[in-house]
């Protein structure tokens, strides 16, 4: 799966808040996304998964313009909802079944059900989504997004929430996902942890709107400088 995104900008009515972005992450690469509150993080992944039209530029999955081809885009893209735009009045079996229905499935995957089983949200399935924890609801989230193998897989900030067992659960399957696959994943995330251990490649979103692609040799290179990692992630997000 190739993402290329070009001479992007994006924003709101005549407010923009990213500009002039330009990058092609690699095949099978787990990409982290990072940058301070506010910055354009969200922005950015709802551009990239069509939910927002650009200013200017493009982005493309496989060649396919993600906005000019957008049902086509669409079956390649996996994007976990936040929780609060999850069907509180279906139980999670409900939602998982409706999305296969959708994606037009009907073999069983095991290893995603096996996720389920893990980050223990299997039994809590027949219940109503609207009753779910924080947590229980984000868990639901990452499984749908997950459902029918998409190539490009986006989660905002989707570990919030999660208790630090399910949490790890959850990174170690992306992370087998990624290369079972050969998709490619974006998370965006606050826990430089996850970066560091985790992610091939990284995105940072500056204060001043622009964006930092830290390719695998660079982001290696990152990790095995001096000082601490995080304190050269923060200059970086706060870079001129």
């Amino acid at each position: 799966m190739s993402l290329t995104i070009e001479n992007l900008s994006v924003g709101f009515g005549q407010r923009t808040i990213l500009r002039g972005i330009n990058l092609q992450l690699a095949k099978a690469s787990f990409v982290g996304l990072i940058g301070a509150n506010g910055s354009g993080k969200s922005t950015l992944l709802r551009a990239i998964s069509g939910q927002i039209p650009p200013q200017s530029g493009s982005v493309k999955i496989n060649g396919v313009d993600v906005h000019a081809e957008r049902p086509l885009a669409l079956t390649q893209i996996g994007y976990a909802l936040e929780p609060s735009l999850l069907p509180a009045r279906l139980t999670g079996h409900q939602a998982i079944a409706l999305t296969r229905k959708i994606l037009n499935l009907t073999a069983a995957d095991l290893s995603l059900e096996s996720l389920n089983v893990q980050t223990r949200l299997e039994p809590l399935l027949d219940q109503l989504i609207g009753r779910y924890s924080l947590g229980t609801q984000q868990k639901l989230a990452i499984s749908l997004a997950l459902i029918g193998h998409p190539a490009l897989v986006i989660f905002d900030e989707s570990l919030n929430g999660l208790d630090p067992r399910s949490a790890l659960i959850v990174k170690q399957y992306l992370r087998e996902y990624v290369q079972r696959q050969q998709a490619t994943v974006i998370l965006a995330t606050h826990a430089v942890g996850a970066v560091e251990r985790y992610c091939d490649e990284l995105l940072i979103v500056t204060e001043q709107g622009t964006v930092t692609h830290l390719n695998p040799q660079e982001l290696e290179q990152l990790r095995q400088s001096e000082g601490s990692m995080e304190e050269a992630l923060i200059a970086r997000i706060a870079a001129p």
